[in-house]
Parts: structure tokens; sequence; C-alpha cells
């Protein structure tokens, strides 16, 4: 217990800590002036209102609302520009759907996402369930892709469609038929695979938005590192029989990591399949059950002095997410948490008295499994990375005992290969 709350204290103070890096960006003032700034990453899950930005590193923070900025961005990976559109806000839910066809347009200023920007532009908005695409092509003003959900006089769902109708009109390949409209869906991938191909069917210069271009979302790193755990097995209500000596063991395994599109690369996930030895030789006591002692009639177990030794090879898969605590370009701290399961590939196992004879109690761990929390925290520098990592509640039962591990810590080293 004082290992959980030691570990959920140093994670608390850790993020007590945390700060948001800056961006090289820019932004367009109402009287046109293009300032680039340092803009504050953001986990905009909704499209934002309002803006921090510092004109230097040295500099304090400012704030710009959406009255005071026409544009804003980071180049190669976000664009909003202001716009006063007609939005249609109807309700989704069908408990809460109009019995009219038509879109009840109210006139909004809003910062518009650009997910594709060319010849035909594709905009994007958020607010909490609220999801609208709109367009524009040639210059002309953002309008709202129409789609919506209402309740026919029979008492049953109709859908309103006319983003496709919108679509043939404007944003059309001269090849197009009317088949190929017929399946598009009212849904981010699916628009921005039909901007995209019109772009290049009209041989237009564009930039798509929802590709990162400087890094990917994957990342895939070789380490290798070192364990360090204390034997510890258990029998029951006797409590432990062995708390060993911190042993050392080696480790190599390979990391795969996948950072979330939306959340500006703040949390990731990975998996790190990791093969490792363990070898522990120590004294301990065991209990039997005995039937009659003649100097105790009343005993029912026995107390024996014994030696354990244990060597075994597994597989551990850490599934975990992580948070980037601190970052600059080249530079991040993050903080890890998660569940590991592991697979022991084969063991050796053999336990004796002091004495030397053979104690008639086995704790084969052949094809025994475990599951544990880990915590972590580490360092990442450009390709190189240091990690240090706690492991809580590792154990793998037999027939006879609970054989599991203490102070469990490991470190190690990684090299991001791409």
């Amino acid at each position: 217990m004082k290992d959980i709350l030691l570990v959920l204290f140093t994670f608390f103070c850790l993020s007590s800590y945390a700060q948001n890096d800056f961006q090289k960006g820019f932004l367009i003032t109402n009287s046109g002036d293009t300032l680039h700034a340092l803009i504050k990453k953001e986990v905009w899950i909704n499209n934002p209102t309002q803006l921090e930005f510092k004109s230097s590193e040295s500099v304090d923070i400012q704030t710009r609302t959406i009255d005071q900025v026409r544009e804003f961005g980071v180049p190669e990976h976000y664009h909003y520009m202001r716009v006063d559109v007609r939005m249609d806000r109807s309700d989704s839910d069908y408990s809460k759907l109009s019995n009219d066809r038509n879109p009840d347009f109210q006139e909004e200023r809003v910062f518009l996402q650009s997910l594709v920007e060319g010849a035909a532009n594709l905009y994007f908005y958020r607010e909490g369930g609220l999801e609208r695409f709109f367009y524009s092509v040639e210059g002309s003003d953002p309008e709202q892709l129409i789609f919506k959900k209402y309740n026919t006089a029979e008492n049953k769902v109709g859908i309103n469609s006319r983003y496709k109708q919108q679509l043939w009109q404007d944003v059309k390949c001269p090849s197009a038929t009317i088949n190929s409209f017929k399946n598009l869906d009212y849904r981010r991938g699916e628009l921005v695979r039909y901007f995209v191909n019109y772009n290049e069917c009209t041989s237009s210069n564009y930039e798509n938005f929802t590709q990162r271009k400087d890094t990917d979302f994957f990342n895939v790193k070789v380490k290798v590192g070192a364990g360090i755990s204390a034997l510890k097995i258990d029998q029951g209500k006797f409590g432990n029989m062995v708390e060993g000596q911190l042993q050392t063991n080696l480790r190599l395994g390979m990391e795969a990591e996948y950072f979330f599109p939306f959340l500006n690369r703040k949390w990731s996930f990975f998996i790190e399949p990791t093969y490792y030895k363990f070898k522990s030789g120590d004294e301990g006591v065991a209990y039997f059950t005995i039937a009659n002692v003649p100097s105790n009639p009343n005993a029912t177990y026995a107390r024996v002095d014994a030696y354990f030794e244990i060597d075994y090879a597994a597989i551990e898969i850490p599934l975990a997410f992580r948070y980037y605590v601190l970052t600059k370009e080249n530079s991040n701290f993050f903080l890890n948490g998660g569940v590991a399961v592991e697979k022991i590939l084969n063991s050796s196992t053999k336990a004796t008295r002091i004495d030397g004879s053979d104690l008639n109690r086995k704790f084969d761990l052949k094809d025994a499994g475990a599951a544990s929390l880990l915590f972590g925290l580490g360092y990442s520098f450009k390709s190189f990375s240091i990690e240090s990592r706690y492991y809580i509640g590792r154990s793998y039962k037999t027939p006879q005992w609970k054989v599991g591990h203490s102070n469990n810590f490991t470190l190690s080293l990684g090299y991001r290969i791409f």
C-alpha cells in the first residue's frame, strides 16, 4: 500500500508542474497584420474561441479572442480562420429530432478548422456532440454542407443529405457520376478524401492538414535495459516464505508507440514486448501439513528451513498510456501508466532443505503467467530515451505457492528507429 501511495504521490507532484510548450506559428489581426509568434499547444477537442501566444520565448503569454484574430495556425499542422457563417445546430438525438427537414440556420462567428485547402476547401467545426462540415470554392465564403436527421410524417427518421447535391453542383470532378455520390458519408475521413481527390483531378495545388508532414503518429524504438527485483514466495496464511536479495536481470525489447492525433502529441499509447531472464537463490522457510509429531501431539504443521532456487526466461508485454509533461522541440519528459502481462517461456526451480536433501515440493513456473500495474517516468532527446518503471503486484501461482517479485524496478535505454 505504501508503494502505491508513493507512486501516486510522485505522479501528482510531477503533474502539478506540467507545462504546455509552444509552436512556431502565426496570427493575422483584424487590421491584416501578420504576427509571427509562438502559439501555445492546446488539446482542442472543440474549436477554440481564443488562443494564447508569445511573441518570443522571454516575454509573457498574451491572449487574443475570436473578435481580435482573423486567422491563426502552425504551418503544416493546423490552420483556423474566423468566419461569420450560417450554421444549423439541429439535434441528432432521436428523442430531440425536429419535424422539419430543412436546416434551421443561425448566424454565428466561429473559428473553422481547415482540413483541406486548395481550389476547393473543406472546413470542420466541433462543439461538444455537434459536428459540422463547411466548404468553399475559388475564394467564396464558407458554406455548411447540409446533413440533417428529422422526424417524418410517418414518425420515422428521415435524412436530409443535401450535401451530396451541393458537392455535385460545386465540387465535382469531370469524370464523376451520380453513383459516386451515393455512398459518400457525412464523415471526416470520406469528405477529406473527396476534397483531396477533387483538387488532384483538377490539377490544383492543395494542402491536407489531416496528414502530418514533420512527424508520424507512430514511433518504434529498440529498448535495452536492466531490471532489479527480489524473489518473493508466499505460502498463503503462513505469509512470506522467502524475501530474497535484490537481483539484476538484463532486458531486451521493442516499443511501438501511437500518438493520439487530436491531442497535440501530448498523449500516446504504447506496447513493448520485452524478453528477460531472472535467476535467484535464497534461504527461506516452508510449512508442511503433518499427521502426528511425537513431541507435540497437537501440531498440525511443521516448519522447515529451506533453500529456493529459481531460473526462468519470460516475455513481458506492457500496455500503457504515456503523457508528455514537459516538451520542447527535441526534448521531452514523460509519465507512463498501465498494465504488464507476462508469460514464462521456460523455467528451472528447486527447493531443498538447508542440509541439501530434497524438500519434495515443486513450484514449477513453466507456462505460468502474471499481470501487474506499472508506473514510470522518463526523458527523451531526439532519437534517444531513458526510462524507469516500477511494477506492482507481479506474481505467478503454482500448485503449492505463489511466486513473485518485490521492489520491482526497471531502467531502460531506447533508440527510435522510425
